[in-house]
């Protein structure tokens, strides 16, 4: 398994500072996608292009749609996210 830090924006209109035990960065090509749905858009993008998707969701909001997307493409998903609160 192979660690990425997901960019949105590119570095020089965005300053992103890679966080230590991070393998590299990717950005995606996003196309004309608008600044405003860049992260959707990049999030999508990594789901279609992951073989399995760790996450941690526990609401309803823009992952929660990620991880519904990615059921939806049959992705393997493993949600790290406990069923009840402690």
């Amino acid at each position: 398994m192979r660690i990425f830090l997901l960019l949105a924006y590119h570095p020089g209109d965005k300053k992103n500072d890679m966080a230590v035990g991070f393998d590299g960065s990717y950005l995606p090509d996003l196309g004309n996608t608008p600044k405003k749905y860049a992260i959707v858009e990049a999030n999508r993008h990594m789901v279609v292009w992951a073989d399995v998707l760790v996450c941690y969701v526990k609401h309803y909001g823009n992952t929660r749609e990620l991880l519904d997307f990615a059921i939806r493409r049959k992705t393997a998903v493993i949600n790290i996210a406990p069923d009840k609160e402690s």
